[in-house]
C-alpha cells in the first residue's frame, strides 16, 4: 500500500489538532487507561518491568489481554519481590466501589476467584446435563498435564 505524501505543515497541523481534541476529550474523563494490546510484543517478554513503564508515563488503569498468558504469568511472578507483594494498590472494583489492597491480597483473590467461578461452570453445565471437565489441580499434576 502506498501512502500518500503529506507536507510538513499540513502533518504538524493535522498533529496539533489531533492532540488538542484529544486533550479536550481526555479532560473529560475521569480515568483513561491504556490497553495492553498495545504492547503485547514485549509484555510476555518482560511483564514486570513494561507494568511498571505504563505505571511511570501516568496510566493507572490498563485493560488487560488473554495473549500469552501462559509466558507473561510465570515471568511475572518470577520477578516479584517482597516489597513489591506487599506494595498497596489503589482501584476501582466493577461496581465502582474504590479499594487499596496489596498485591499479595490481589493476587491471591485471583487464584481463589477462579476456582469460584469453574465452581459456577460446573454447576450450570451439570444442570444442563452436560458433564464438566475435570478441574482439580492434583489430578491434572498426577496424570501428567503439568509442566
Amino acid at each position: 500500500m502506498i501512502m500518500p505524501s503529506v507536507s510538513r505543515r499540513s502533518f504538524l497541523t493535522t498533529s496539533v489538532v489531533a492532540t488538542a481534541a484529544s486533550s479536550l476529550h481526555a479532560s473529560a474523563l475521569a480515568t483513561v487507561g491504556v490497553q495492553l494490546y498495545t504492547v503485547r510484543k514485549v509484555l510476555p517478554k518482560k511483564p514486570l518491568e513494561t507494568l511498571r513503564a505504563i505505571e511511570q508515563i501516568g496510566y493507572r488503569e490498563v485493560e488487560c489481554t488473554a495473549d500469552h498468558l501462559d509466558q507473561i504469568w510465570p515471568k511475572y511472578l518470577a520477578e516479584l519481590s517482597s516489597s513489591t507483594l506487599s506494595k498497596k494498590i489503589d482501584y476501582k472494583n466493577t461496581k465502582g466501589e474504590s479499594w487499596s489492597s496489596t498485591v499479595n491480597d490481589i493476587l491471591t483473590h485471583v487464584l481463589f476467584h477462579s476456582a469460584y467461578h469453574r465452581g459456577q461452570i460446573a454447576v450450570v453445565m451439570r444442570a444442563a446435563g452436560i458433564t464438566p471437565a475435570y478441574t482439580d489441580f492434583i489430578h491434572g499434576v498426577r496424570q501428567g498435564l503439568t509442566e
